[in-house]
């Protein structure tokens, strides 16, 4: 795998394609793997990965198909009750009424 340290370091790769998670180096090794994947050089990925930092539309459609790993970071969900409030139904016709406690 070639090496990305020549890439202006402030733009985060994987906050290019929505997971910011994500290390560079990462980003890197998906991308090359993607370029193997389609015959092409490791050598390819500096100039794909300096191309899409400077947010050139091509190299930004490449990395966002690469194959990246599933988020490791656990979800955050909202406390929710589990039990109902007691209900009452009755059902009543004339005077005659039914009542029937949950």
């Amino acid at each position: 795998m070639s090496t990305v340290a020549n890439i202006d370091m402030q733009t985060n790769l994987g906050s290019l394609i929505g997971r910011p998670d994500l290390s560079d180096e990462v980003i890197a090794s998906a991308l090359c793997e993607r370029l193997r994947a389609e015959g092409r050089s490791d050598s390819d990925a500096d100039d794909i990965l300096t191309s899409a930092r400077h947010s050139q539309s091509e190299a930004a459609s490449l990395l966002r198909t690469i194959a990246v790993p599933a988020p490791s970071a656990t979800l955050t969900m909202p406390t929710q009750q589990l039990t109902s409030a007691r209900r009452r139904f009755s059902l009543g016709a004339g005077f005659a009424k039914l009542s029937l406690g949950r």
